[in-house]
């Protein structure tokens, strides 16, 4: 199917060329109102007067493809439905798919046999959903020029996300290593270790390149529909997939795209795939990479300072931006894509009716130089460096938006990786942006976040969403709406990938102390100035980075816990403030980042609990020709020496300044098959592992 060109020459129009409202016309802005007793969830959307005006009602679960209960189909007359059949406590999920006369799809006829001309909504939603105590594990990929001048901020970013409940296996990538290496560090883990959800790339971590875009028979067009935007395209996602045997680098010859970098030929190490389908990404991955953006005049490495410094003004609430959205649609309906529909869809589920339309002409940038909103969406014809009526990267390099999240699409901009690209570009100014997506071909899904989701969670949603009869959901009512490019290896997203909606104003001034001849350990704290704060919940680790047990919970007029069981040697303490979060999605228990303290304490009870094993880990066992291991030490030296079946030392690596964040790498690719026994030791301990190696 021939798609819809978004041509460079549109640049200059704004929105008053199309109805700023047509994009809208598309998406059902629903909002939820619930109740505990008895339990029932109300959706609403706006009254539609046009006649003729038909609503489908559908839920499901929240990890469910299918929505497999249909609730209701109702007249134009109709705003809200009521579902008592609810548990609270529980997510549920929602659909609403409205017919309209006068809509049409892809430039076809209401009377379409095959086309179906719906608006649709979503919304995640529940009744005083659990807060969560772990996140899973996040794969850290840290750029190695950064470990030095960035200790102190790469630090703080690595107790903001343990402290968010996520478990760290942080490697420091060169930027001399191959995609292929990476990939394989990333595969590594996922295979040996448990509950790996997440990937954080800090840095310009190496770019995979996939696709054979092309607009001649038997090629996808370009996800912009350009010709000359042809070849690979930036494919993060690559790295999300465990299917290595899906990827292929025999078959795309395509040496004449504009931009070098998209030229892709057989053996060059850019992928043939323009779709992972039917394969999908199963981590949660979002990139901040900010190498060759001269028009900021700053160095990578301090716009990469800026941005870490502002990711954690946020995620401990001292970025306060409204609870509202901002939309600048300069397309408008593009014969039923309606690129704008996927921002006020989930702007919807977000901030209920505080979703601004603004025009072109700078009016995005112009609205959030003084006014804050949490979220906004900007489409316009584009270049690599420029948003049709929104701004240009240069704009950006000059300006302070009080906006944190954001999506923009057009042309061209998709493809990241370019020089000064303007993807990338809010996220390099000093103003609040912290992600961006280029979303429209396809639609990002980001209501979930709504209620208490990260960004992360909902970009792997977006890039595994697909009707899996054709592109034009939901006429089988499986996934989410879709236009173009399905499941295509473009989309991305630009930001830290833990980021969520609801910061919590964490607790202050943790101290420990001990008691009982330092068997026992007491917590105190400065109470959280947060409202709605319902209780604190006191976790305990034996490494700062390790598997964070909860101890106990306090309520809100409390700030202390007194921990008789305190492990024997260091302990690693947080505490987090617990808020009951009200949203237009739902109530949920949303936490604070958890404020992290240490102390040693004994137990004098026959011998030592410390266990050897507890500090040092070595993974994967059996391996092949590497292994990893990870030390619950903090900025220590670590010695591991490998010993033969008779004893022999056969090979010994020293480690400087090692973090519990860090996953250790063993090549022992020219050691033999066979049993090895691999001592590894700091200053204060020493532990001996068996390690089997085989291939």
């Amino acid at each position: 199917m021939k798609k819809i060109l978004l041509p460079a020459f549109l640049t200059a129009l704004t929105g008053a060329l199309f109805a700023q409202s047509a994009s809208k016309d598309y998406a059902v802005m629903l909002q939820a109102e619930v109740q505990e007793s008895p339990a029932s969830i109300k959706i609403k959307w706006p009254l539609d007067k046009s006649t003729g005006v038909q609503y489908f009602v559908y839920r499901k679960t929240s990890e469910s493809r299918q929505w497999t209960d249909t609730l209701a189909t109702l007249d134009s007359t109709v705003t809200e439905l009521t579902d008592n059949n609810v548990t609270a406590g529980k997510t549920y999920e929602y659909f609403v798919k409205k017919r309209k006369p006068g809509l049409t799809m892809y430039g076809q006829p209401a009377n379409s046999s095959y086309y179906y001309p719906f608006a649709t909504g979503y919304i995640r939603t529940g009744i005083k959903i659990p807060a969560r105590d772990s996140r899973g594990k996040l794969i850290l990929l840290v750029d190695q020029n950064y470990v030095t001048p960035l200790a102190a901020e790469i630090t703080t970013l690595e107790n903001d996300l343990i402290g968010d409940g996520w478990e760290i296996l942080r490697h420091d990538i060169g930027r001399t290593a191959t995609v292929v290496s990476v990939k394989q560090t990333i595969a590594s883990d996922v295979s040996s270790q448990s509950n790996v959800k997440s990937l954080y790339l800090l840095g310009h971590i190496p770019v995979p390149y996939s696709g054979g875009f092309k607009a001649a028979s038997g090629f996808d067009y370009p996800p912009d529909g350009h010709p000359d935007h042809s070849g690979a395209w930036p494919a993060d996602l690559y790295y999300g997939t465990m299917n290595e045997g899906a990827w292929s680098d025999a078959n795309v010859i395509d040496s004449t795209s504009g931009r070098v970098q998209n030229r892709n030929l057989p053996g060059d190490g850019k992928y043939d795939q323009n779709s992972i389908y039917p394969d999908s990404v199963s981590l949660e991955i979002g990139r901040v990479d900010f190498v060759n953006l001269p028009a900021f005049g700053l160095s990578d490495t301090a716009l990469m300072r800026r941005y870490l410094n502002k990711a954690h003004n946020f995620k401990i609430g001292q970025v306060k931006a409204e609870r509202r959205g901002l939309v600048s649609d300069n397309f408008g309906p593009m014969s039923g894509e309606a690129f704008a529909s996927s921002g006020y869809r989930p702007f919807a589920a977000m901030f209920g009716d505080s979703v601004k339309t603004v025009g072109g002409g700078g009016a995005y940038l112009t609205e959030m130089r003084t006014n804050s909103y949490l979220w906004a969406y900007g489409t316009g014809a584009g270049s690599y460096t420029s948003v049709g009526g929104i701004g240009t990267t240069t704009d950006f390099a000059n300006d302070s938006l009080k906006n944190v999240f954001s999506m923009l699409f057009g042309s061209y901009f998709g493809d990241w990786d370019a020089q000064n690209n303007v993807l990338r570009a809010p996220l390099a100014h000093k103003g609040w942006t912290l992600t961006c997506m280029w979303s429209g071909r396809p639609y990002g899904i980001m209501h979930p976040m709504a209620i208490g989701e990260n960004i992360g969670y909902c970009t792997r949603l977006s890039q595994n969403n697909l009707d899996e009869t054709f592109y034009l959901n939901p006429r089988n009512n499986k996934g989410y709406s879709q236009n173009y490019n399905p499941t295509s290896i473009h989309l991305a997203l630009m930001g830290d990938p833990s980021l969520r909606l609801h910061p919590v104003l964490p607790v202050t001034n943790l101290t420990l102390t001990t008691i009982n001849q330092q068997r026992h350990v007491v917590l105190t704290w400065n109470r959280s100035a947060d409202v709605n704060i319902t209780s604190y919940r006191v976790y305990r680790s034996n490494a700062r980075n390790g598997v964070y047990s909860l101890l106990g919970t306090v309520l809100a007029t409390d700030s202390t816990y007194t921990d008789g069981t305190a492990l024997d040697g260091v302990n690693y303490y947080q505490v987090k403030a617990v808020k009951l979060e009200s949203s237009f999605s739902g109530t949920y228990y949303n936490t604070s980042l958890g404020v992290m303290d240490t102390i040693s304490a004994r137990r004098y009870v026959g011998m030592s609990d410390m266990n050897g094993d507890g500090y040092f880990t070595l993974y994967p066992n059996p391996a092949a020709n590497e292994f990893y291991i990870k030390a619950a030490v903090e900025n220590a030296s670590v010695t591991v020496s490998i010993f033969d079946i008779n004893g022999h030392a056969v090979y010994t690596k020293e480690f400087g300044h090692v973090q519990s964040t860090q996953s250790l790498k063993m090549n022992v690719a020219a050691l033999a098959n066979g049993v090895y026994y691999v001592q590894i030791k700091d200053a204060l301990r020493s532990t001996t592992q068996k390690l089997v190696l085989m291939r």
